[in-house]
């Protein structure tokens, strides 16, 4: 399956618009682009999507339909409970809190993007959580 990538805090981003095929050559990209200060992006497959906050230490992803219809999911990372406060990601530069709760680890983003681009279902792995 194939996935394209959109960068919502840059749009002059080169890799805005661009079609993977494989879920190596997407996280290298967003592994490239994970020192930018946070931000969001989203990945679009055929009928979902996975909005992402990437930052440098803690990053998030939000599942839903492309049709905007509910339900729309959260991912829990295995620390993300005992976290208090936010996380901010930038979106047209304006500054986009995430509870932390919903902080995932790099591994755990990269795990969410593999199944994602494989399945374009939500990371069986992790938990989510309905918001």
């Amino acid at each position: 399956m194939s996935v394209t990538f959109f960068d919502l805090q840059n749009k002059n981003n080169p890799v805005n618009g661009t079609i993977f095929a494989n879920d190596d050559n997407l996280i290298a990209s967003l592994r490239e682009m994970q020192s930018r200060e946070p931000f969001f992006c989203e990945i679009i497959g055929n009928e979902n999507k996975l909005t992402i906050g990437i930052g440098p230490h803690k990053s998030c992803a939000q599942y839903s339909a492309l049709s905007g219809d509910p339900p729309y999911l959260m991912a829990i990372g295995d620390n993300s409970d005992r976290e208090d406060g936010e996380l901010s990601f930038l979106i047209d530069d304006i500054a986009t809190p995430v509870p932390c709760r919903y902080a995932l680890s790099s591994n755990e983003l990269w795990t969410v993007i593999d199944s994602f681009v494989k399945t374009e279902e939500p990371n069986s792995e992790l938990y989510w959580e309905e918001i």
